[in-house]
């Protein structure tokens, strides 16, 4: 669903690089042209994601910088808000990393609150929900009321869940901002 949204030239975001993974498929998908910001709270994320994008010649069009993704607002560039195509989330903890540096409800939902923002028409934020980790549970439940709770004249939510497995199954919630809001 994300291909759908990015364009060579779009400005984009991985809120949580983690291993960079997401980082390197947006800078390859928005091209030289285009850039993906990336920011993680863990300097061995940041220092993966940056030699991940080096390896596959894409750190020309991508920035990487330590911070929490609560401070999305402040780090990605005023100018980009209204502007953005897709904004990812990858929530929990860096894997084979110190387990109690993650993500966490109130944070998470400040910048679920910010990546809105940041979204031009038809711009997308996913969102991956680990909530099989200690504070997950929280997290998760969080997360589910948040995009809940949002207009739905602004804003379209898709929820991919499990209906059958253990509560612990990570899950996927999209948000697409409307065609004819701003």
């Amino acid at each position: 669903m994300v291909r759908e949204v990015i364009r060579p030239g779009d400005r984009v975001v991985d809120a949580t690089c983690g291993n960079g993974h997401d980082s390197e498929f947006l800078a390859a998908k928005v091209g030289p042209e285009g850039h993906v910001w990336s920011l993680d709270v863990q300097d061995a994320a940041v220092q993966a994601t940056r030699m991940r994008l080096s390896t596959a010649g894409l750190a020309v069009q991508s920035t990487v910088v330590q911070a929490d993704h609560a401070s999305l607002a402040t780090v990605v560039p005023a100018a980009w808000k209204g502007t953005v195509s897709a904004v990812l989330f990858n929530l929990g903890y860096l894997p084979g990393a110190d387990r109690g540096i993650r993500t966490r409800p109130g944070s998470t939902i400040a910048a679920l609150g910010d990546a809105l923002d940041l979204l031009r028409q038809d711009g997308m934020v996913s969102v991956v929900v680990y909530p099989g980790h200690e504070g997950g549970a929280d997290e998760s439940h969080a997360v589910r009321g948040y995009v809940s709770a949002l207009d739905p004249k602004q804003f379209g939510v898709w929820r991919y869940e499990s209906m059958n497995g253990p509560p612990t199954v990570p899950w996927l919630a999209i948000i697409r901002r409307s065609r004819h809001h701003p």
